[in-house]
C-alpha cells in the first residue's frame, strides 16, 4: 500500500490497544504515529517511511523491524520494547531512542536482547538515558556518526565485547573520558568471558585476571590500596620473624637450600632499580625484591584507577 494520511488517532489520552500489527511492503508518504499504544507484536517489513515515524510512550512486547527504511526522523521516546529486532534497515535522518526500555529486568536470556543487526544510521542516533535491561547487540551496526549513549544502562549479561568497544569509542571521540573508562571496564569484563571460554593463552589469562583482581581494570582504587597495605604489613612481619630466627640461630638451612637462597639473594642485589633498597636486608634480599615489585604494581594500579576517575 501507499499511504498518504495519518491512519491512527494519537491525540493526548487517546490510548489504544492493538493485539498484533503487521505492516508489509508499504510506503508511508506522510508521517506514521503509533504513540500512546500498547501493542503485543509490531512487525514492519519491506516498508519505506518517507516522512516522520513515531512510536512514543508506547509499550510493545515484540518489535520486529526488517528491511525497512526511514527517510526522516524516527522517534521512540520513552517507549518500552520487551523484545526488539532491527535487521538490514536504514535510518537516514535522526534516530531517537531516548528514555527507551529494552528487554526486562528478570529476563536475561538472549531472546530478550535488543538486536541491531546490519542496521545503518546515516545521521545522529540518540540512546541517551536508555536502558538495555537484557543486553544489547550493536556489533554489526553501521554508523556514519558517533551515537550518544550518555547515562545509558546496559546489562552485561548478553552484551558482547565489540558492542562495549563501539560505545567506548563514541565517548572517546567526544572527549568524555569518564564514561569511556566506564565502558572500557565493561569491555574488559566481556573479554574475560572470551578468555575463559578459549583454550590456551595462559600467560595472557594470568596477566588479565591479575589486573582484574588487583583493581577491576582500573575501576577500583580501594582494592589496590588495601592490597598494598596488607602486603606491606605481611612483609614487615615476615622480615621481623626472619631477623628473630636468624639471630637466634635455632635452625640452619640444609646446604642445597642455603646455596639456592644465596644465589637468589645475590641475583636480587644485582637488580638495579631496587638494589639500593634491599642492601640492608641481609639474607632477605630476594623476598624483599618480590615485595618491592608488588608494592610498585599496587602503587601504579592506584595511580591508574584515580586517573580514570578524575581525568578530563
Amino acid at each position: 500500500m501507499s499511504i498518504s494520511a495519518d491512519i491512527f488517532d494519537c491525540e493526548e489520552d487517546a490510548k489504544s490497544r492493538i493485539s498484533n500489527l503487521t505492516i508489509l511492503s508499504s510506503v508511508f508518504k506522510s508521517s506514521l504515529k503509533l504513540n500512546l499504544m500498547k501493542i503485543n507484536k509490531l512487525c514492519i517489513e519491506d516498508t519505506e517511511f518517507e516522512s516522520k515515524f513515531e512510536i512514543k510512550n508506547s509499550v510493545i512486547n515484540i518489535l520486529e523491524f526488517r528491511n525497512s527504511n526511514v527517510e526522516k526522523v524516527f522517534d521512540s521516546f520513552e517507549s518500552e520494547f520487551e523484545k526488539s529486532y532491527f535487521y538490514k534497515s536504514i535510518f537516514n535522518s535522526f534516530a531517537g531512542f531516548e528514555g527507551v526500555k529494552f528487554g526486562a529486568v528478570d529476563k536475561n536470556t538472549e531472546e530478550y536482547q535488543a538486536k541491531f543487526i546490519y542496521t545503518t544510521f546515516m545521521s545522529f542516533s540518540n540512546f541517551r538515558n536508555t536502558k538495555f535491561l537484557s543486553g544489547l547487540d550493536f556489533e554489526n551496526s553501521n554508523l556514519k556518526e558517533q551515537p550518544n549513549f550518555l547515562k545509558t544502562i546496559i546489562s552485561p549479561k548478553n552484551t558482547n565485547r565489540e558492542t562495549f568497544r563501539i560505545i567506548k569509542k563514541s565517548f572517546d571521540d567526544v572527549g568524555n573520558q569518564l564514561e569511556a573508562n566506564r565502558f572500557f571496564v565493561e569491555e574488559m569484563n566481556a573479554y574475560s568471558k572470551e578468555l575463559i571460554a578459549s583454550d590456551g593463552n595462559y600467560s595472557e589469562k594470568i596477566v588479565f585476571f591479575t589486573n582484574y583482581i588487583t583493581s577491576s581494570f582500573g575501576r577500583s582504587y580501594i582494592r589496590p590500596f588495601l592490597l598494598l597495605v596488607l602486603s606491606l604489613c605481611f612483609y614487615v612481619g615476615s622480615y621481623e620473624f626472619y631477623v628473630a630466627w636468624y639471630q637466634s640461630n635455632i635452625y640452619i638451612l640444609p646446604e642445597p637450600i642455603h646455596t639456592i637462597a644465596k644465589y637468589l639473594n645475590d641475583g636480587a642485589k644485582s637488580f638495579l632499580p631496587f638494589s639500593r633498597f634491599i642492601q640492608e636486608r641481609r639474607g632477605f634480599e630476594f623476598i624483599s625484591l618480590i615485595f618491592y615489585v608488588l608494592f610498585a604494581i599496587f602503587t601504579w594500579q592506584i595511580i591508574v584507577a584515580v586517573k580514570r576517575h578524575t581525568q578530563r
